[in-house]
């Protein structure tokens, strides 16, 4: 080291001296830092009175395992027979609740449309728009719910189709393969036969991928509306025999008063 700087001292450390490699250096710059740490109170001393302070973590207690004698096991994993309890001779099985249906759903109708009204439904003038309504508005089917707009844009799509003649191509399907091809579907044709050609084509040419969108679900839908407007057609029908009956009574109290007067 030197007090000046040199062609051998290049390197300048905090000391104010020159030291003729880099290493030298950094070396008296450690010691000078050490010696002013030192000076101003913050030495090793207080480095370490910090270290002595600083919290122990606290050990984990060990986990202490129970013999495999006293674990609780099931009598399948002891290999033991199970162990019944005898019920009591006064013991009655509750009684399962059954599903309620809303009016129009499926189940709640349950029932075959004669032939009468299957021809009172064929020749039911612009029913498509109904139809669609019917699907948003009108809860129907097993879980008795409208369906989705998309959804009913999906039945919608289908059953232009069928109503059209043009049929329903599937792209798994054969080339040239269309269902129900030049057949007009109308409501008062028998779906629950619409319902099985469609499965038994499905089995013959390659399944819906759709999980019934294609041919299934519409025509269950179809079915539904041509329910809901069987009963909707009987119900109209019995208001108006009821009202029928209602005017022929009056006339014929009117009648009486009119003979009991004279």
């Amino acid at each position: 080291m030197s007090s000046t700087r040199s062609e051998t001292h290049t390197h300048r450390s905090k000391d104010g001296l020159y030291y003729p490699s880099y290493q030298e250096m950094a070396h008296a710059n450690i010691k000078f830092n050490k010696l002013h740490l030192e000076k101003i109170g913050l030495g090793e001393s207080y480095q370490n009175r910090n270290k002595s302070n600083t919290p122990k973590k606290k050990k984990k207690a060990p986990v202490v395992t129970p013999p495999s004698s006293e674990l609780r096991r099931s009598n399948r994993v002891r290999k033991e027979k199970p162990e019944f309890e005898l019920l009591p001779e006064t013991f009655v099985e509750p009684r399962k609740r059954t599903k309620t249906n809303t009016p129009g759903s499926r189940s709640n109708a349950q029932r075959k449309l004669e032939q009468e009204e299957l021809e009172a439904l064929k020749n039911v003038p612009d029913w498509l728009d109904g139809f669609e309504t019917f699907l948003l508005t009108v809860p129907h089917g097993g879980n008795g719910k409208v369906v989705s707009r998309d959804n009913a844009r999906c039945v919608m799509r289908q059953t232009r189709l069928l109503v059209a003649g043009l049929g329903i191509e599937y792209h798994r399907w054969d080339e040239g393969v269309v269902w129900k091809k030049g057949v007009k579907v109308d409501l008062g044709m028998d779906f629950d036969a619409l319902f099985q050609e469609a499965i038994e084509h499905e089995g013959k040419y390659g399944r819906d991928l759709g999980n019934g969108w294609l041919m299934r679900h519409p025509i269950r839908k179809l079915q539904c509306y041509q329910e809901y407007l069987a009963n909707k057609n009987k119900n109209d029908e019995s208001e108006e025999n009821m009202n029928g009956q209602e005017e022929e009574e009056k006339k014929e109290e009117a009648a009486v008063a009119s003979a009991a007067q004279n």
